[in-house]
């Protein structure tokens, strides 16, 4: 079994062999400086002859990034033994705004990790945050990730991803007795709100999602959502 390596006229670097009587062609994937080299495509090439020579290469099924996406919310996303509600309406909104108006109609094989970071500087450009960037990074991330383990991908281009640095934030907060004046302040019907807050440090939707039920008077403790368990006085 032989193969060979190919240089469009466009520059990129494509192997050509045959698995069984079908001829594939197979774009070179990029390294982490967003480049081809010879190398890599004799590697490959080597790599794909072993597989049909030994019997474990895999056909990449052709879809294209909507197609797959539709396809991994409704296997994965929506299914909540996977994913909380919450997480995958932010995967949505996600997509609907970022992700599937960027990569739409290409097909997942076509997803190179020059084309992700394309989708950075693009956001990054239109001033949003880097946490921004970073959120929608991840269930894309996780998208591919599933389409290699499902079969419509050999590799993900994640890794070679440049993300935004974070900056770090100064958190200010209330001293004791600044707290102390601001819930001697507090209207009553607020009083324990603020309270439980401030000595648990539970968030807005744990506070909010908080019942009776969640307090063991005898153990002194709240049981908040998930793994939050917060000892009170």
């Amino acid at each position: 079994m032989r193969g060979s390596i190919i240089k469009k006229p466009n520059g990129r670097l494509y192997i050509v062999y045959y698995a069984g009587k079908k001829q594939k062609w197979e774009k070179v994937p990029e390294n982490k400086h967003g480049r081809q080299t010879k190398k890599d495509a004799q590697r490959l090439l080597t790599q794909r002859i072993n597989e049909i020579n030994t019997g474990t290469y895999r056909e990449i099924k052709k879809v294209t990034f909507n197609e797959f996406a539709e396809k991994w919310f409704a296997d994965y996303v929506d299914d909540t033994n996977h994913l909380k509600p919450s997480t995958a309406q932010a995967y949505r909104s996600l997509f609907k705004i970022h992700l599937k108006p960027y990569f739409g109609d290409y097909f997942l094989t076509d997803i190179t990790p020059d084309l992700v970071q394309g989708l950075v500087s693009k956001l990054s450009k239109n001033g949003k945050a880097p946490e921004t960037i970073i959120n929608c990074l991840a269930p894309l991330g996780k998208m591919l990730k599933h389409a290699v383990q499902w079969g419509y991908l050999r590799t993900t281009p994640m890794p070679f991803v440049q993300r935004p640095k974070l900056r770090r934030k100064i958190m200010e907060f209330l001293t004791p007795e600044e707290m102390r004046k601001f819930l001697n302040h507090v209207p009553e019907e607020w009083y324990t709100f603020y309270l439980v807050a401030t000595l648990t440090g539970l968030r807005i939707g744990e506070l909010l999602a908080m019942r009776w039920k969640d307090l063991n008077w005898e153990a002194k403790i709240v049981r908040g959502l998930d793994k939050f368990i917060f000892g009170v006085a």
